[in-house]
């Protein structure tokens, strides 16, 4: 499988900063949306759309809390990454932002009314913003924190970073007080979050020292759960999602699989899309009802 990373090599941390800028996205990337249900312990994928469907790069896809929007980041006619959003019912696809900067990793923030994005600004600085989903008014979010890569949401003021430090950093940071700490190194750039029936934990991939990439959990401290036993990623993959049912997706080619949280010794085979000529699945989105599934398709 290919690998591509939007991302390289920065050293950070607050301050004066020294970052290369984003280079080398691929040009061949599609979003596509999947329905599909969940019968007797079994995945069936039911039907899928190209929502992006053109020469370009489109990825990142990430779910409102109702599941009826779907953001993603798409390289157009502007030179630059721009948020847009998908009606689910509607069909239909909304540009939200048109800025002079780069945003990437769309998210709905809790409530739905921002949407957070890493944004490369002008002097080549990534930091973490918001913008109004409606009119895209922007703010910058930790105006202190730079070198973030990819974040994920606990809560209303807890948000989790990728930080492009050497080596590469989990970062716990508050919005409401302005604080961050470092949780661990060498992680990979996908996190999600999932409710247990004890609490909500964040999933995240981390390396190890013979280069296999592993999932592990941390609570919303950053602190590690001793009760999660660390999950193997397929191998050449480190991209997932999890749903309601505690059930992780992870693609390897054309190929999806599942692995049950707790209960699961290997990864188990869901579909081959191939049959929709999707050639290398990198990322993985899950709504929040666990009906639908976006996939990003590398067909370079």
């Amino acid at each position: 499988m290919k690998k591509y990373y939007c991302l390289v090599t920065a050293l950070i941390i607050t301050g004066t900063t020294a970052f290369t800028s984003f280079s080398g996205l691929p040009s061949g990337t599609d979003v596509w949306l999947f329905t599909y249900e969940f019968r007797a312990g079994t995945y069936s994928i039911i039907a899928g759309t190209n929502i992006s469907n053109h020469k370009g790069y489109d990825s990142q896809p990430s779910f409102s809390e109702s599941g009826g929007y779907m953001l993603w980041t798409s390289e157009r006619d502007s030179g630059q990454t721009e948020i847009y959003r998908y009606d689910v019912q509607g069909k239909v696809s909304t540009r939200i932002t048109q800025t002079a900067v780069s945003e990437y990793s769309p998210t709905y923030m809790f409530g739905g009314k921002y949407i957070s994005a890493v944004v490369v600004e002008k002097d080549s600085s990534q930091r973490l913003w918001k913008y109004h989903k409606s009119t895209a008014k922007s703010k910058i979010l930790l105006p202190k924190v730079y070198g973030v890569g990819y974040h994920c949401w606990f809560d209303e003021n807890t948000v989790f970073l990728f930080q492009l430090t050497d080596p590469v950093t989990l970062v716990q940071s508050d919005i409401r007080a302005g604080t961050s700490k470092i949780v661990t190194s060498n992680i990979g750039r996908c996190m999600s979050t999932y409710k247990t029936v004890k609490q909500k934990i964040l999933l995240y991939t981390q390396r190890d020292a013979q280069d296999k990439m592993w999932i592990k959990a941390v609570d919303g401290l950053g602190v590690k759960m001793p009760d999660f036993t660390p999950i193997p990623c397929l191998e050449g993959s480190e991209d997932f999602a999890v749903d309601k049912r505690g059930y992780l997706m992870m693609g390897a080619g054309s190929k999806l699989y599942s692995w049950k949280i707790g209960e699961s010794t290997e990864w188990i085979l869901v579909a081959d899309l191939s049959g929709f000529d999707i050639k290398s699945i990198t990322r993985i989105a899950i709504s929040p009802d666990g009906s639908r599934i976006a996939l990003v398709d590398n067909n370079e």
